[in-house]
C-alpha cells in the first residue's frame, strides 16, 4: 500500500490510506494499535495534503495523548506522534501554532537526546 500510495498525487493519498483503514475496521478490533496507526496515517496524509483544519490538530493531539497514556512519554512512538503534531502546526502557522510546534520539537529533541 505504502508504494501505491507514493505514486499518487499527494491530494489522492489521503483517502487512499482511509479507504484502508475503513476496510480493516470491519475486519480488527477497534482497539487494535495497527489501526490506530493506519488512522494516524490518513492524518498524516491530510497534513502532506495541506489539510491543517483543526480536526485535523486535534484528531492528531488525541493521537499524541493517546501514546502518552498506552506506550510512555518518552517511547519512540510517542516521539513520532510528537514530531507529527509538532509539524501540522507548523504548516498551519496561525495564532500560536509555531510557538506550540516549537515548544513540541523542543520537548521531542530533549527527550530523543536522554533516550540515546
Amino acid at each position: 500500500m505504502q508504494l501505491y500510495v507514493e505514486t499518487l498525487p499527494h491530494a489522492r493519498r489521503p483517502q487512499s490510506w482511509a479507504r484502508l483503514a475503513a476496510f480493516l475496521s470491519e475486519h480488527v478490533p477497534a482497539a487494535d494499535p495497527r489501526l490506530g496507526r493506519l488512522r494516524e496515517k490518513v492524518l498524516n496524509a491530510r497534513v502532506d495534503a495541506g489539510d491543517v483544519s483543526a480536526e485535523v490538530i486535534k484528531d492528531l493531539t488525541r493521537a499524541l495523548e493517546r501514546h502518552v497514556t498506552e506506550d510512555g512519554p518518552d517511547a519512540y512512538i510517542t516521539g513520532i506522534a510528537r514530531t507529527n503534531l509538532a509539524v501540522a502546526h507548523r504548516h498551519r502557522s496561525t495564532g500560536t501554532d509555531l510557538a506550540e510546534a516549537t515548544g513540541l520539537a523542543a520537548e521531542e529533541a530533549v527527550r530523543r537526546t536522554t533516550r540515546y
